[in-house]
């Protein structure tokens, strides 16, 4: 029997894992996908979204190239192989959000050592870089707030991680998994059955806890077959669905602090992007969103040079509010019913409006779209979020479910709020924070 059962091998099953072993533990993980078999891994993270695409709104990453789409992957290693690879806390006032229905029942502060055990584990730099501190003080002084985003180059995946773990004697690790069911008994997962690979081998997993670690969609549908009614019909639906939409919002030329700008922009190693102070979001109720300047493609040379009187694109990340018509239907695989609503567009126009403004007085003139169209990244979040006082599909504010004492999910389809940070570093905090949990010190 082993103590840890893990559902999942990106980030956050990784860093479950890893902290189990540490403590001496047996530790069994679970993965859909298989290890090296491309496009299978490709085949298996299909979504059906007859609303808006869920596809990746990044950069490109991994060995996918620029121009594709892929949401996720299943494989060994997960979303990481895929990722463009951003490290981002969430801000305060992102813990700060209330509805009638959710909020974070932690704090920022609650989870800044769990940030920090990110970072150490990972090997990250997620402070606020000194030398930017010149800049800093005349954006603040715009009314404007500079969030750091680390990028550090070349971008980590998993892969090489999980070869390097598995040689500890005490980690099994099954992958092509085609389909798990759970025996319940007494308000506690008794075993799970996997079925492995093509030949359909059943492997009985027995483990005193069980974790889900899968991403934003997969988690509810495995924390719905965990549930013990998995057979109903209609499948059911889980609401709060979040993305972050993305998008060009207009264009800026360059008149003034161009050596700040470009200073800003030269970094390989990071991203620099504008925010409205966190005090006039919470007054004001405007999301969370993020302003990103494009225009750093030739790192070689000079801002001052580089420009030659051409604008640099302005686009925009967005937090998206929990609507309860954004959500996942659980059928298999997955239908994810999202869409960019006009709320959302109004929030995007509020901000804008206070935003583009301050940016132009800054650093010169700005045209704003007429119109801003706008994709999804691929950072599913929100239908199964922490509560200090779970129901439904909730959980509690460590990830137990609530009618299964040893049951836990750490997943990005815990966030009652998202903000518009990538939500990979709050992800691994949380796995970290569950983990101190279960082995204090």
């Amino acid at each position: 029997m082993a103590d840890v059962a893990i559902y999942g091998s990106g980030f956050a099953g990784y860093t479950m894992t890893a902290a189990a072993l540490e403590q001496g533990q047996r530790v069994i993980v679970v993965e859909r996908g298989p290890r090296a078999n491309r496009q299978r891994s490709v085949d298996l993270a299909r979504i059906r979204s007859p609303w808006e695409l869920v596809q990746s709104g990044g950069r490109g990453g991994g060995e996918f190239g620029p121009d594709d789409r892929t949401p996720r992957l299943f494989c060994l290693g997960g979303t990481s192989l895929l990722w463009a690879g951003k490290w981002r806390r969430l801000d305060a006032v992102d813990f700060c959000r209330r509805s009638a229905s959710r909020a974070w029942p932690i704090t920022v502060r609650d989870l800044e050592p769990f940030y920090r055990a990110a970072a150490d584990r990972f090997g990250l730099d997620i402070d606020d870089r000194a030398d930017m501190a010149p800049v800093r003080t005349i954006v603040e002084a715009s009314g404007l707030r500079l969030v750091r985003i680390a990028l550090p180059q070349p971008v980590l995946r998993l892969d090489q991680a999980w070869a390097n773990l598995e040689t500890h004697p005490n980690l099994q690790v099954f992958t092509d998994v085609e389909r798990l069911d759970f025996e319940l008994s007494q308000g506690e997962v008794k075993r799970a059955f996997a079925k492995v690979g093509n030949d359909g081998e059943c492997i009985e997993i027995s483990a005193s806890r069980h974790v889900i670690t899968a991403g934003g969609i997969a988690s509810p549908y495995l924390i719905h077959r965990l549930s013990g009614r998995k057979s109903e019909t209609p499948k059911p639906f889980l609401g709060g669905y979040m993305d972050h939409p993305k998008g060009p919002i207009g264009r800026l030329m360059p008149t003034r602090h161009i050596d700040d700008l470009d200073y800003m922009l030269v970094s390989r190693d990071d991203i620099h992007v504008f925010a409205l102070p966190e005090a006039e979001l919470l007054e004001s109720g405007i999301g969370n969103h993020s302003v990103f300047v494009w225009g750093e493609t030739r790192r070689d040379q000079s801002l001052r040079s580089r420009i030659c009187g051409r604008w640099l694109q302005l686009n925009i990340n967005c937090e998206q509010f929990p609507d309860p018509a954004n959500g996942i239907s659980l059928d298999d695989p997955p239908e994810v019913r999202w869409r960019i609503s006009s709320a959302t567009r109004r929030d995007i126009d509020a901000f804008l409006d206070r935003i583009l403004p301050r940016i132009s007085a800054l650093f010169g003139p700005v045209k704003r779209a007429d119109w801003v169209a706008m994709t999804g990244a691929s950072h599913p979040a929100g239908c199964t979020p922490l509560s200090a006082s779970p129901l439904g599909a909730e959980l509690h504010a460590d990830g137990q479910l609530p009618t299964l004492a040893n049951a836990f999910c750490v997943s990005s389809s815990g966030f009652p709020f998202a903000g518009s940070a990538n939500p990979t570093l709050t992800v691994v905090a949380l796995a970290e924070r569950l983990a101190q949990t279960w082995y204090p010190g």
